[in-house]
């Protein structure tokens, strides 16, 4: 198989003479099979997937069955304290490593679909689990004291830590594993600049074709004025009229030029670059995660 090298310098014994080494040239095809071929997403088949999104963007199932083993397990320490307990929008820590879903995906290259802009508007819906929300900061009573932990209550580390141990005993290093994914996966983002900047242009020509000038790429879209006033924002909660038919139209413009395709290849093929020089990473945290699964399908009861 040739080699990178071996191709630069053909490349360039090629460029010396077109007429005199064209024959030369044409009998050495390039091979592209070495290139490593990413997948493409099972909840949108414009993006494909870099190796990290196992660690930061896992299934929907998974995800729903570590909730519901985490859910499980509170609830069964909450009894043993003597409290009842019923998981709710309201009283449901939100936790990263069993939150996130491969929905979110999408809302790495601002992409809504135009069924979803209708009712969420520029906000990509599937960015954590939706039933899952932050802890109440105000502890008080004995309740409260339980659930969330409080050093002078009869459980010092609250049955929502007690919970994460026994659904994710490697919790932290599992933590140091999305990091590490996060920052390779942004080391990404900036060796395809210009390949997102070109993708983005004619994203851009697109839109100016369905009348919005003011958006110079995607990232823009947040704001109503896009880059000429992006301090601004959509108005909140519910999408306008004028929300929707501009995140429709993103939509259509980022299909129809291939954005997502350009731009979440290009990262893929950067992410396996990287990749290369950090082995066994993806592997450990594949290891850790089925380890969790395990361990939920025997909180929850599941055989």
């Amino acid at each position: 198989m040739r080699t990178n090298k071996a191709l630069k310098l053909l490349q360039i014994f090629c460029g010396i003479s077109l007429v005199s080494f064209m024959a030369a040239c044409a009998s050495q095809p390039v091979d592209d099979s070495a290139e490593w071929t990413p997948s493409k997403s099972a909840v949108n088949s414009h993006i494909y997937l870099s190796e990290t999104n196992a660690i930061l963007y896992p299934p929907q199932a998974e995800t729903n069955q570590l909730r519901n083993a985490y859910y499980a397990a509170v609830t069964s320490c909450m009894q043993k304290q003597g409290f009842s307990y019923t998981p709710t929008d309201a009283n449901s820590p939100s936790l990263d490593l069993i939150s996130m879903n491969e929905k979110a995906i999408e809302n790495v290259y601002e992409y809504v679909s135009e069924e979803d802009a209708v009712k969420y508007g520029v906000a990509v819906p599937g960015w954590y689990d939706q039933n899952a929300k932050a802890a109440d900061d105000k502890i008080s009573s004995p309740k409260d004291r339980a659930l969330y932990g409080d050093e002078n209550s009869k459980n010092p580390s609250g049955c929502v830590n007690e919970a994460m141990k026994a659904v994710l005993p490697k919790y932290k290093r599992m933590v140091e594993l999305e990091q590490e994914a996060t920052n390779i996966s942004l080391q990404a983002t900036d060796a395809i600049s210009t390949t997102k900047d070109k993708a983005a242009a004619a994203w851009n020509k697109c839109m100016k074709n369905e009348g919005y000038t003011q958006f110079l790429s995607p990232s823009s879209l947040s704001s109503p004025k896009g880059d000429e006033a992006p301090d601004m924002s959509w108005p909140a909660p519910n999408p306008g009229i004028e929300e929707i038919k501009a995140t429709q139209a993103a939509s259509r413009c980022m299909l129809s030029t291939r954005y997502l395709e350009k731009v979440s290849k290009a990262e893929a093929l950067a992410v396996h670059k990287i990749l290369a020089k950090k082995p066994g990473l993806i592997a450990e945290w594949q290891e850790l995660r089925q380890d969790s699964l395990k361990k939920s399908k025997n909180i929850s009861g599941e055989n």
